[in-house]
Formats: C-alpha cells, structure tokens, sequence
C-alpha cells in the first residue's frame, strides 16, 4: 500500500478498508458496505488507477498457481461451504423474493432461484396477487467443504486393504492338514522296504 496508493488515498481509513475488504471479498458491494461506502463510489475507487494497482499488487502476492488467484477461489468456495439458508428469511418471518435483497456471500451459493408469483380473482373476477412461490437450488455444501479441505489439507485420501480371514479361516485349516496328511504320507510309503521272500515257480 505504501509503494502503489498515492498519499492522500493512503491516508484515507475508508479506502484502505475498503481495499482490503475488496481483497478478502473480491466483490465490490460487499467490500463497500464493511467500508461504509455507496457501491457506486466503491466501483469508482476501484477505478482509480493507483487503488486498482494496489489491489493487484495484493492478489499477485497471495499466492497465484495455473493462472488464478487461489485465495479468490478459496473465498469463492468458502460461500458455498458455510451458506446459511436463514439470510433467505426476513425478520417478520417472511422469505426474500428478489435477489437485491439477498447479500452477496449468499448469492454467490445458490445455484439456482426461482419465484413464481400466485395470483387469484376475487368475487369481482378481478386478478391479484396473494401469493409467492420460491424455489431456491444451493450448490452442494459437501462438495464444497471436501474441496476446501484438500486445498487447505486437512483431508488426505488413504487407501486401506482389508483381507477377509474369518470367514474363510475353517477351509484355509481344512486345505493345509489335508497337504500336511498327504506329505506325510508319500514320505512313510517311500520309506516301505518289501521284506517277503521271493517265491520262485519251479514248475
């Protein structure tokens, strides 16, 4: 920050906030609202050439591998990982119906959203709305943590062989006293002298 940002943005608590909000966040409303800045002018801070080479300089240095920021992608995989599906329901118990009013950690896991508006005709035949239908798809969370794990290596994967002896043990005695039978027993009739006498034919 000291060698890219220009003195009086360096001196500025709101925009180094800002910054590195941006860098942990990477998106510019959330990044905005913890500086306790507009959108609009978090998009034009990022704009300024000296904010903007700073927070490149910041991603450059955490770590870049196969072309993207790992520490981007971490953050990314975090949202889907640790999503809270309660941010989808106001105070009064209601459900949010528009995607503006969702924060941006949960937006960035739901895979899929849906509203579906209900309407129906009063005694006058007359359409209005009662109603909503919401459908909300997350990315799944499983994946997302075993993804997260491996890149922070916590989870390792291991091979384990098991060798099933039990079941078989009765058979494998079985088979090694029969070859231990049959050893012994070519060796005693190999040990055998015939002894009788010779009886000649003398006719």
């Amino acid at each position: 920050m000291k060698t890219n940002l220009q003195p009086k943005h360096r001196d500025d608590p709101l925009i180094l906030k800002y910054i590195l909000a941006y860098c942990e966040c990477r998106d510019n409303r959330q990044a905005a609202e913890e500086a306790g800045i507009s959108a609009q002018r978090g998009m034009g801070l990022k704009r300024r050439k000296d904010i903007h080479e700073c927070i490149n300089r910041i991603t450059e240095s955490a770590l870049v591998k196969h072309g993207f920021d790992v520490e981007d992608l971490v953050a990314r995989v975090k949202n889907v990982a640790f999503v809270d599906p309660v941010a989808l329901e106001n105070a009064d118990g209601s459900y949010k119906s528009s995607m503006s009013e969702i924060d941006p950690e949960t937006r960035r896991a739901i895979k899929k959203f849906k509203v579906k508006n209900i309407f129906e005709k009063d005694q006058n035949g007359i359409e209005s709305k009662v109603g909503e239908l919401i459908e909300v798809e997350f990315y799944d969370r499983l994946k997302g943590v075993e993804m997260l794990g491996r890149e922070k290596g916590v989870f390792k994967e291991t091979s384990r062989i098991e060798h099933d002896v039990t079941s078989n043990m009765k058979e494998l005695l079985l088979a090694s006293n029969k070859r231990a039978d049959d050893a012994s027993r070519a060796r005693q009739e190999a040990d055998v002298i015939d002894v009788s006498p010779e009886v000649k034919d003398e006719r």
